[in-house]
């Protein structure tokens, strides 16, 4: 395994589950479900406290100073702080040896950002970077008409939906442009190949388990999955 954690970045109805379950068939690897933008929090206190600190830092030495301390603020220990509450919070209490852990969230399309307080993709994802060690992205798509036909996306209607996708689309784009710890994913397109996942296996620097893949494969995932089944898998 080339990476030390890995993130999948998707919306709602891609097959991101079973992608999570394919993940989780490496041994060592430990892909925990969605948090709801769990790190959205720590991001804003990140960016506040590199907000404040650049604003009144230079006169915050003295008790008089409305800001007094704030030159005391450190972004290091931020995120040090932070990296091991985001490793403890997935990895604690698990019955498997995590040696390289994650999670995969669906709440990356610009109106859930909004809700969530985050603001734009590009920012958010560059924090994950520094909050994850040695991070793969790993971006999952699927057919944008199929999706927006879901349960997931009936509070919108079908045009918004697929522009709300089209712009997650363009957004991972223009900030993975220069990036080489993203892979990104089309489901169907993948689970129609002879070989599927196997470039992302080959991304991860992992071999494929034949009876390990075949395994999730033909397991029911979320509610609508629909139980893709590959006839043969190789080997690494």
């Amino acid at each position: 395994m080339r990476f030390s954690s890995i993130l999948v970045l998707t919306y709602g109805r891609t097959g991101s589950t079973l992608l999570t379950g394919v993940l989780n068939a490496i041994p060592g690897v430990l892909v925990r479900g969605e948090n709801q933008n769990m790190f959205a929090g720590l991001f804003q206190g990140y960016s506040r406290l590199r907000s404040t600190r650049a604003m009144y830092g230079e006169n915050a030495h003295s008790p008089a100073s409305p800001f007094f301390g704030t030159h005391r603020l450190c972004e290091d220990r931020y995120l040090a702080h932070a990296r091991a509450l985001a490793r403890d919070q997935l990895v604690t209490g698990s019955p498997r040896e995590a040696s390289v852990y994650g999670f995969k969230e669906t709440r990356y399309t610009r109106a859930l950002l909004e809700e969530d307080g985050v603001g734009p993709l590009a920012p958010y994802l560059d924090f994950l970077a520094k909050l994850f060690p040695d991070p793969a992205f790993i971006v999952l798509t699927r057919n944008h008409r199929d999706v927006a036909a879901s349960s997931f996306w009936r509070r919108m209607s079908e045009d918004d939906a697929k522009q709300q996708m089209a712009w997650f689309d363009q957004d991972i784009a223009d900030w993975s442009a220069e990036r080489t710890d993203v892979f990104k994913v089309d489901y169907d397109a993948v689970l129609a190949e002879e070989r599927p996942f196997d470039r992302l296996f080959d991304f991860l620097h992992v071999p494929y388990d034949e009876d390990r893949v075949r395994a999730v494969l033909d397991l029911q995932h979320s509610n609508d999955n629909t139980q893709a089944k590959v006839v043969a898998l190789p080997i690494a």
